[in-house]
């Protein structure tokens, strides 16, 4: 689920949210009028897992539900416990949850900016905060570091960003630089450069939700100059 490798069969970039085989209407139906767990337990595989990298959220969404299964509590009330409180965020969030009371792991977190700018502190500063570990170092370490082999499933490069343990990467091997970033719809973006020690938080609505995969793109790439820029000229930081 990390990997977005499961091969579960779930189409995610359909517009059309007439069309009745839509999965995405489906799901956003079930999240107002029904249970998102019940959707998920609906779904077949696409392919075996490990085989083909393709960015799905519902991947996400089955990573939700074995936590919440395995923890025995809702997801927001573990982030709370875990990662919310250690992390000293400033306000309250909340999470988008159906008429169960499950939350939508794959979206829906609602925080503030500042909040998001400290979670890409958490992870600049190895999963650590505080002195207190956030997050394990190994995951961190994951993310500056994305294992080869992604790079030789079949869909990796599809965009020019692929999904690596939930967070983006570029899709070329070459192009890794450690760098990594957290990427919602609409422009919600945590970008961590570990190398420069930079952190950006970003917040807005894109402009095309056909477009988001280029604009991310995009994104990442600019903050990566911008961070290079801070990083050779450090008399210029604030």
């Amino acid at each position: 689920c990390m990997g977005m490798t499961t091969g579960i069969d779930f189409v995610e970039e359909s517009l059309d949210l007439l069309d009745p085989s839509n999965q995405f209407a489906e799901l956003l139906h079930e999240l107002a009028f029904g249970s998102v767990e019940r959707f998920l337990l609906s779904l077949g595989r696409r392919c075996p897992p490990g085989v083909e990298l393709r960015y799905s959220s519902i991947d996400t969404e089955a990573l939700g539900s074995v936590l919440s299964h395995a923890v025995g509590e809702g997801i927001a009330k573990y982030v709370e416990q875990t990662i919310w409180q250690p992390a000293g965020m400033e306000s309250d969030a909340y999470w988008l949850c159906d008429p169960t009371g499950r939350e939508l792991a794959l979206s829906g977190l609602c925080a503030t900016l500042r909040d998001y700018g400290r979670l890409g502190l958490v992870l600049l500063h190895d999963g650590a905060w505080n002195g207190v570990q956030v997050v394990p170092k190994s995951f961190t370490d994951q993310l500056r570091s994305p294992d080869p082999s992604i790079f030789e499933l079949v869909g990796h490069d599809d965009y020019p960003l692929v999904c690596w343990q939930q967070s983006f990467v570029p899709s070329c091997r070459e192009e890794q630089q450690g760098d990594f970033m957290a990427a919602g719809s609409y422009g919600q973006l945590i970008y961590v450069n570990p190398q420069a020690n930079v952190v950006v938080a970003h917040q807005g609505v894109g402009r095309d939700i056909t477009t988001e995969y280029i604009d991310m793109h995009r994104a990442f790439m600019a903050f990566r100059q911008i961070s290079e820029h801070l990083m050779n000229n450090p008399t210029n930081q604030g």
